[in-house]
């Protein structure tokens, strides 16, 4: 067993994210004596005053938090003992190779993204320093945990590289890993994450693949360990003859396309009803949508809920269908949760949809489809007998069963982990 992990996070549990992380805390306890959770973003007010609940033996860290936000607020001193820094000159000039490019290929200029690197250097300075000052003489039998490849994971990179005894290792989803899809194409010191790193561990195949083909030399640093969810019921469901329940669950953001669905709906024939779960700063621009629908399309925005109420009402609320018509994506916890339910799944072929969705227990569309492509799938979805649509049923919840059971995932994702300190 592990001594210790000290789990380093976004914001939980703290604020509405990262909600998948209350499915494996309970396995990561269990596998060690301790674990306590570092949060690294600024949290507001509301959001200490609330966290989760978590198991007897998780511990928050807020009082390194706290430190960590007042020592970034210094940003012109930090970012001075940065350059100071002759680690961050030899971690340059390995870096330089990758920015290079990224000119040539976007209208990013040197100078922004040597600039994006010194601000994540110094950041993970800061976050070194501290874990090293609290750690420092109990570093042996602790694992250090990066929840996200971002400026932590440089962070636990850095330790590592100075301490012989620390373990650590990071998880890279979507946004953490796939820099083009950011404005800033460039995610600082890939490559010395992975090489400082005891593992870097990604939750999809898609995502072996993309970080393998920009660090072939690296790949058996790289290691496979997808994202689970819960056991649950098989959720109630009956066929709504001629028409068709839909469900949907993401924030109302861009890159989830809630509107491109609205458009499709609008071009439907058959009666549908929708219920969309989540809220977002596209709220309006779909409350505008949805006024103009036809009679026989019911649209309902039932709007945030907590993770536990999600679950509770998809399994007290028949539906045909979940979809997920985002623009990119990492491994979506939402399929995994629908599909858990035994609900059938329609996606967009992005990041590691493929490995969840197929012909078989649900639909796969292309990436860049059309409204009218997803009027279709959604028409021709409804028009199968209730037989087919039962059979679609029972593959979606084996797919849970092979790829996401938690139960299956986590224990050997712990099991991984003990193995860091097998002599």
């Amino acid at each position: 067993m592990i001594k210790r992990i000290i789990l380093l996070t976004s914001h939980f549990p703290y604020g509405a994210a990262e909600t998948f992380l209350e499915t494996e805390l309970p396995f990561l306890c269990a596998g060690a004596d301790q674990v306590e959770i570092f949060p690294v973003n600024d949290l507001s007010m509301s959001a200490i005053n609330n966290p989760r609940p978590l198991p007897s033996n998780a511990k928050i860290r807020l009082d390194l938090n706290q430190d960590l936000q007042y020592r970034l607020k210094r940003r012109i001193s930090r970012l001075i003992a940065a350059l100071f820094d002759q680690k961050w000159w030899a971690a340059l000039q390995e870096e330089w190779r990758y920015i290079d490019p990224i000119v040539h290929k976007s209208s990013s200029s040197r100078l922004t993204l040597i600039g994006r690197a010194l601000s994540s250097w110094s950041c993970a300075r800061i976050i070194k320093i501290l874990l090293e000052r609290e750690y420092n003489k109990t570093m042996a039998g602790t694992l250090f945990y990066s929840y996200w490849m971002y400026d932590s994971a440089l962070a636990l990179g850095l330790l590592r590289n100075e301490n012989r005894d620390c373990r650590s290792v990071t998880r890279a989803h979507g946004s953490d890993l796939y820099a083009e899809r950011r404005v800033l194409p460039y995610h600082p010191f890939t490559l010395f994450k992975i090489t400082r790193l005891d593992k870097t561990i990604l939750i999809s195949e898609e995502g072996m693949r993309y970080l393998a083909r920009l660090f072939p030399d690296q790949v058996d640093r790289m290691h496979l360990s997808r994202l689970g969810v819960a056991q649950h019921e098989i959720a109630p469901w009956s066929s709504l003859g001629n028409g068709i329940r839909i469900l949907t669950c993401s924030a109302l953001t861009p890159i989830k396309r809630i509107p491109l669905l609205v458009e499709a709906l609008a071009l439907c024939s058959i009666t549908i009803e929708w219920t969309h779960i989540g809220v977002g700063p596209q709220l309006s621009i779909i409350k505008k949508q949805i006024a103009s629908l036809p009679g026989h399309i019911e649209a309902k925005l039932i709007g945030q809920k907590l993770n536990r109420e999600v679950l509770e009402f998809y399994a007290s609320h028949p539906f045909d269908l979940f979809i997920n018509v985002s623009e990119h994506e990492g491994l979506p916890v939402s399929i995994m949760e629908a599909q858990s339910f035994g609900i059938p799944v329609m996606a967009m072929n992005v990041g590691g949809n493929a490995e969840l969705v197929s012909s078989q227990n649900g639909i796969l569309l292309p990436a860049d489809a059309t409204p009218e492509q997803v009027a279709a799938a959604i028409e021709n979805y409804s028009k199968l007998s209730t037989d087919e649509k039962s059979l679609k049923r029972f593959y979606t919840r084996r797919t849970w069963e092979e790829y996401s059971n938690a139960n299956i995932q986590y224990l050997q994702f712990v099991q991984s982990l003990e193995r860091l300190f097998t002599p």
